[in-house]
């Protein structure tokens, strides 16, 4: 579960953005440097002094002094002041009322150096942010796109990392939180483009807070109602495996450019279905989605039924390709073609349920099962082109060719798996 979110300021807190952009096209024009608003946006996160430092070595060649930076970046700070109040980003105050209902503490991860930074988020934000859960420019050597801010939040959280995500706008912000290994959602509130934040691995794209809420109130649904349910079900689909569905889902998500929050929640749910049988259980997690009034409340009906058909159309065992994008995207992220995973699982599962078998009779079972499955022929079908899954698929094929490799393989899980029960 979440329990803290790591917000930027510019851009995400506060729409200052357009008057920063507005600043540095005035200072930068004045000494002859080309920055458009465009690359402020994408420079956003580096400190003003890096950002003069950078253009003036891609103009010139050598680095500038340090004292005409420093010159030069003051008069982008009153250039900036002299643009008057800037006001929260819209929906946002929502975003943190909503964190502060479920209990997600709220924190502020800038390279800000502004004195007043605490009074001004307390009067837009009131209760929202305290002054311990607030990175700045003082409490860093190296400002994003280094990991160093969003590191340091977490150590101060004393959270693990699953239980922390980034909301950022801005494409540095992303590369300085993934570098941090922080679940990162992009919130599009400037000028870029969709691919500015696909080509720097956010995890999550959306076009506004009014989605970011959403995607919170789904997430604490699916939290307390679905992902409780995992912790019962077998080695091969418990917690671990659903959050694998849920990354991989949302990569492709990406790729694909899919609705990210409709792909977290079909990956949540495409194994739910276990609650009743193994056989059925991708029509009974369709039925899930379906029946579950509480999703009524952020998607359309035309949303659900293809969430709920997605689910339905995400085994490997399926013989007509899935009716939707999305249907394909859950498919192939529940594909994780991993030889010593899948070889580990199909161990574990006949152990499980024929525990009677002798190692050398659960090894013919899993020859059988690889055969019937992955190899040449077999019935697994990869609907989207994921190098990863063709790469693991290619390589299982060459262990099921070698029946003495296979069969030793096996026998190591099986020696590993019962010396433990």
């Amino acid at each position: 579960m979440i329990q803290s979110v790591f917000f930027d300021m510019d851009g995400t807190l506060f729409d200052s953005m357009p008057h920063h952009a507005q600043a540095w096209e005035e200072v930068m024009k004045r000494y002859q440097f080309d920055f458009t608003a465009k690359d402020v946006y994408l420079q956003e996160g580096r400190t003003g002094p890096d950002v003069i430092t950078e253009c003036y070595k891609r103009k010139y060649g050598v680095a500038p002094d340090k004292d005409w930076v420093w010159s030069l970046y003051k008069e982008k700070t009153e250039a900036f002041a002299h643009r008057g109040e800037t006001y929260p980003i819209e929906g946002v105050a929502e975003v943190l009322q909503e964190l502060q209902r479920q209990g997600i503490s709220a924190w502020v991860v800038t390279g800000s150096a502004q004195d007043t930074l605490f009074a001004h988020l307390d009067h837009c934000f009131p209760g929202s942010f305290v002054r311990e859960r607030m990175i700045t420019a003082y409490d860093v050597e190296h400002g994003k796109p280094d990991p160093e801010p969003y590191l340091k939040a977490w150590e101060r959280s004393g959270l693990r990392k699953e239980e922390c995500i980034v909301v950022e706008n801005a494409p540095l912000g992303v590369v300085s939180a993934k570098a941090a290994g922080l679940f990162t959602v992009a919130v599009n509130t400037g000028i870029l483009e969709r691919k500015d934040f696909q080509s720097v691995g956010a995890d999550l794209i959306l076009d506004n807070m009014e989605q970011l809420l959403v995607f919170f109130r789904v997430m604490a649904h699916i939290g307390k109602n679905v992902f409780p349910y995992y912790s019962t079900f077998d080695k091969g689909h418990n917690m671990e495996h659903v959050r694998k569905v849920i990354d991989e889902s949302l990569v492709l998500a990406r790729q694909y450019d899919a609705d990210g929050i409709m792909a977290y929640t079909i990956a949540a749910y495409h194994d739910l279905g276990l609650r009743v049988n193994r056989a059925e259980h991708h029509l009974y997690s369709g039925a899930y989605i379906r029946e579950d009034d509480a999703l009524r409340q952020w998607f359309t009906p035309e949303q659900i039924e293809i969430m709920a058909q997605a689910a339905e159309d995400h085994r490997a065992s399926a013989k007509s390709e899935p009716r939707s994008i999305y249907g394909k995207i859950v498919a192939e992220a529940d594909r994780d073609i991993s030889p010593e995973t899948i070889l580990c699982r199909t161990i574990q599962y006949g152990l499980k349920n024929y525990p009677e078998l002798s190692a050398e009779e659960h090894f013919e079972r899993a020859y059988e099962h690889m055969l019937n499955k992955y190899a040449e022929g077999g019935y697994i079908r990869l609907w989207l082109h994921s190098k990863r899954n063709e790469e693991g698929l290619r390589h299982l094929r060459e262990i099921i060719a070698d029946r003495e490799l296979l069969r030793s393989i096996c026998l190591r899980y099986y020696a590993e798996e019962t010396a433990s029960r």
